[in-house]
């Protein structure tokens, strides 16, 4: 499923954190970050840094990808049938609070695909907030989710590959800092949608694969856990 993992040394953070903090260190550099009262003994830590040393295919225990149920979504029409298809999943178990955070989660990743994944040839972002887009043949955005007893599983795939570390650090710099820079593409939108998945997510990972594809997956607790500081990020350049 996965590539080699692009040799690059990277910074692993690990300890006790809310996610402003995180979200700091982040910004600091940390393309991996896990938060836990275990700190560097939690079992995440080791598989993020067996699997970068090694470069090889590995996924998390909370990872239910090959289990998922996959869409597409090629349009705005059918975004909101993808989001009301998949939340409806969840059933009449499904709490309103879980809902709700899954559909944001799910809206904002979506979101993130059209406007910050897919490309022109010189680098600009194809579509602005203001478009209703139309994917080509060639292009492609999947949308998968799974539903466990624990939680929710949430995936989207675009064909795009352009979602750079970089990326990930100013739009968590503009949220964490809560500022008046927090809205500067009104185009484009300012990447606040990133910072509220990783908000609401326990645990947040993307794969870049550069000009070729990036795969944003996460995992929502279905229950509110006792310590909200228990979570996780990493990000993944890949060859």
């Amino acid at each position: 499923m996965f590539g080699a993992l692009k040799k690059k040394k990277t910074l692993t953070a690990y300890g006790l954190f809310s996610k402003p903090e995180a979200a700091e260190k982040i910004v600091a550099g940390a393309r991996h970050v896990h938060s836990s009262n275990l700190g560097a003994h939690d079992p995440l830590v080791a598989i993020t840094e067996g699997g970068s040393e090694r470069g090889l295919d590995f996924s998390y225990p909370w990872e239910r990808r090959q289990e998922a149920q996959f869409v597409e979504v090629r349009s705005a029409e059918d975004r909101h049938k993808v989001l009301r298809e998949l939340v409806g999943l969840l059933g009449t178990d499904g709490h309103s609070t879980l809902k709700d955070v899954v559909g944001t989660v799910l809206e904002e990743l979506i979101s993130n695909a059209i406007y910050h994944g897919l490309r022109l040839k010189n680098g600009e972002r194809k579509f602005n907030r203001f478009e209703k887009p139309q994917l080509q043949p060639s292009e492609y955005i999947k949308v998968g989710t799974k539903v466990a007893p624990n939680g929710v599983y949430v995936s989207v795939e675009d064909s795009g590959g352009s979602l750079t570390f970089e990326d990930i650090q100013e739009a968590f710099y503009r949220c964490y800092q809560r500022g008046l820079n927090q809205i500067q593409q009104k185009d484009n939108g300012a990447g606040l949608g990133l910072y509220m998945s990783f908000d609401q997510a326990t645990h947040l990972r993307i794969d870049v694969w550069p000009g070729k594809k990036t795969v944003v997956s996460c995992w929502i607790n279905r229950k509110r856990v006792p310590n909200e500081d228990n979570f996780s990020f990493n990000y993944f350049e890949r060859t």
